[in-house]
């Protein structure tokens, strides 16, 4: 019986003298670089929105904020999202005060950095739409980007390049400077450029599907528009080489307007047909009857897509098609994918002359922007 004993408490002590010792863990990044926390932001104004359905549609927004900055995610989807912010803000009938919390809740979702994962890359994505955000108020604020503070090159980590931990230290720190500086003038200082060439031009070159390419002679947007008696020389543009990124690192694209790139062979097939001008139908103001059209996405390569509508339940007063939604926020979220799956199945069956699925980007996603946010702007111009 003691040899027994003797035995088994020999084996419990080389079991946990042999027993792995626990992994040392390194705080997760996303509660700390990444979070907007839209939520709490934009939940500090609802005493100032006088619509009863506020959390349709500013809260339900605010719930999508974290899947836009999630490696998988479309690096342009976050400033459309906060585009729609902002158009809710008038959606819910804001006043000042809950205007100016809500503007800046979405200039915090531009500037938010974009994941990526650094197992399968050591880049960052950022996106090169230059029409985005399509706000006025938003444009001009780059975003956050990885601060490589994790060391790359070991346990599947890709390693980090040189001098990127430099850049980005630099880089965050000019863009929070613009971020608060645009707070405290209630505005972005405004760009024509996208966001990915604004964080170019901040010396920020470490972005997925950047190549080089020289500048023209020609004087920037920004020189032209200087007056005509301002004697300081032009810059020399004869020497130094610029950064442009390719959309969805897939194409090279023209993003000042003194660059022009030319996609290789390799990376795009026969040139595409100019993309139609997207232009918002009007809508006028609705009757009180069932039936009654709020809003009307404008048309997309020629199709017409399903309106907004009062419905016959007061309880769901809004219908898209055979569906009915409490709030406009989801309603007006219906609207504007309904015209997207309908311009992108369009495009990728070959029905547009000229136009095919590699279009889908250029043409159907902007148009569901503008079918978005003119969707919660006309709810708000019907006093609904």
């Amino acid at each position: 019986m003691k040899f027994i004993l003797a035995s088994i408490l020999s084996l419990l002590l080389a079991s946990a003298q042999a027993a792995p010792r626990p992994a040392s863990l390194e705080a997760r990044r996303f509660g700390q670089e990444q979070a907007v926390n839209l939520g709490g932001k934009i939940g500090a104004a609802q005493s100032h929105c006088a619509s009863n359905n506020f959390g349709g549609i500013l809260l339900s927004l605010a719930g999508q904020s974290a899947g836009t900055i999630v490696a998988r995610s479309d690096p342009c989807a976050k400033l459309r999202l906060a585009d729609q912010l902002v158009a809710g803000a008038a959606a819910a009938q804001c006043d000042a005060e809950g205007t100016r919390i809500i503007v800046e809740a979405a200039m915090d979702q531009v500037h938010a950095e974009h994941n990526f994962n650094p197992f399968t890359g050591n880049l960052d994505l950022v996106c090169n739409d230059p029409t985005l955000p399509a706000t006025e108020i938003l444009r001009g604020i780059p975003p956050l980007v990885d601060p490589r503070t994790t060391p790359g090159g070991s346990g599947g980590l890709q390693p980090i390049p040189a001098g990127a931990q430099d850049a980005a230290t630099k880089a965050n720190a000019a863009t929070n400077a613009i971020l608060a500086a645009a707070k405290a003038a209630g505005k972005g200082p405004g760009s024509t450029k996208s966001v990915a060439q604004q964080l170019v031009d901040l010396g920020f070159t470490f972005i997925a599907g950047l190549s080089s390419t020289t500048t023209s002679t020609s004087t920037t947007a920004a020189a032209a528009a200087a007056p005509a008696a301002t004697t300081a020389p032009a810059a020399d543009l004869s020497t130094p080489s610029t950064a442009t990124v390719g959309t969805n690192g897939k194409t090279t694209t023209t993003v000042t307007v003194t660059v022009t790139v030319t996609p290789t062979a390799t990376q795009c097939a026969a040139p595409q047909a100019a993309a139609p001008a997207i232009t918002q139908a009007p809508t006028s103001a609705p009757s009180n009857g069932p039936g009654s059209v709020i809003f009307s996405p404008a048309p997309v390569v020629g199709l017409t897509s399903a309106p907004l509508v009062l419905s016959s339940d007061p309880t769901r007063r809004f219908q898209v098609a055979q569906d009915t939604f409490v709030g406009q926020g989801a309603a007006c979220q219906r609207v504007a994918d309904k015209l997207f799956n309908l311009c992108a199945n369009a495009l990728n069956g070959g029905k547009i002359p000229g136009q095919t699925g590699l279009a889908i980007g250029t043409i159907c996603t902007p148009a569901q922007t503008a079918a978005g946010t003119g969707c919660l702007a006309a709810v708000a111009a019907a006093g609904l």
